[in-house]
């Protein structure tokens, strides 16, 4: 099952919402005022971009936030970090530094940047039983 994640960023709010891709059913949401909007006469926009942004992506976090508040219920127990893949997450920092706030754990990334390879062949190796388990592919990958 994948989750799904829509943010509008909109002229008063901003809001985020995780929905469930098989069932359509919302799993998790989060909204906040936009305060991006600047004083007349600072520039040619009305908008604060970088603002906006910021204020997008502390919505999204809200969110997954929000669904990672259900994981005791499922029988999970909290994580003591967070692990981030992919050049959206490893290149923006900004993005990083707000999951770390909002979650109140530390964000990783491994060190190899080709992660979807990278795991495709921690599998093949489990697969053809050149490792035991996934458990033993997972302890392979190195963090920064």
């Amino acid at each position: 099952m994948a989750r799904l994640l829509g943010i509008d960023l909109g002229t008063t709010k901003i809001a985020a919402i995780v929905i469930d891709s098989t069932t359509g059913r919302t799993v998790a949401s989060a909204a906040s005022p936009n305060e991006s909007r600047l004083p007349a006469g600072e520039g040619l926009s009305e908008w604060d971009a970088e603002r906006a942004i910021d204020l997008a992506l502390g919505v999204g976090a809200e969110a997954f936030h929000d669904l990672y508040g259900q994981m005791p219920a499922a029988g999970l127990t909290p994580r003591k970090r967070l692990i981030g893949v992919g050049s959206g997450i490893r290149r923006n920092p900004v993005l990083a530094e707000i999951l770390s706030a909002t979650f109140g754990v530390p964000l990783v990334t491994p060190v190899h940047t080709e992660e979807a390879a990278y795991g495709a062949a921690l599998l093949a190796a489990v697969g053809t039983g050149a490792l035991p388990g996934p458990a033993e592919a997972g302890r392979l990958i190195i963090y920064n």
